[in-house]
């Protein structure tokens, strides 16, 4: 995983490009049922207050980025696997959907797809190669276990825009997420900060 790591000019190597039209039922359909059996969980505890000490309160960071174009499109198309951590200060819970806007330069703003993390994404980049493995793709890490009191998830979120990667560049990222009660929490990126500038 980049860490505070400087972003390059990363082309996908060898991964066709593949968006999910929207993903895996299964997955949803599991995710959905956690809720509400959490959401039973949070209720029973609001009745015994001396039980709950706090809501969920997750706080979310952007740690690093892979800005990269993908094999075989034809039209300006770019990815984002995005490097995250989510902590909770509040009673366990999961995190459940994730929403990624894009804010260009010039103000307009843009919602990226999630897309399911493919079993192994391999980037090359002016760092080297870099692995992305469904294995730490945070989207389902943090709703298959429910975020426990005082820990952390760190994982991937891939997305991807209907932006030239050189606007994706010069953009802002604002990332959302929302517990079990459906209280969002966010956090912003701008996407220059974390960039060596040269060679970009």
């Amino acid at each position: 995983m980049i860490r505070q790591a400087p972003l390059s000019a990363i082309v996908c190597a060898g991964i066709g490009f593949a968006v999910a039209t929207w993903y895996y039922s299964g997955v949803l359909a599991l995710r959905n049922e956690r809720i509400e059996l959490l959401g039973q969980q949070l209720s029973v505890a609001k009745g015994a207050p001396q039980q709950l000490k706090s809501p969920p309160d997750f706080r979310l960071s952007m740690l690093g980025a892979n800005i990269f174009v993908p094999d075989q499109v034809t039209q300006p198309i770019t990815g984002i696997a995005l490097d995250v951590r989510i902590m909770n200060a509040g009673v366990p819970s999961i995190a459940t959907d994730w929403n990624l806007v894009v804010t260009e330069i010039n103000g307009h703003t843009i919602n990226a797809q999630l897309t399911r993390v493919p079993n192994r994404l391999t980037l090359n980049g002016k760092g080297g190669k870099v692995a992305i493995r469904d294995t730490n793709s945070l989207d389902v890490l943090a709703y298959q276990q429910p975020i426990q009191t005082g820990k952390g998830v760190e994982g991937t979120l891939l997305f991807y825009v209907k932006v030239p990667k050189s606007d994706v560049l010069q953009s802002t990222f604002h990332l959302s997420v929302k517990d079990v009660t459906g209280k969002e929490v966010s956090a912003t990126q701008y996407v220059r900060d974390w960039m060596n500038i040269e060679g970009n």
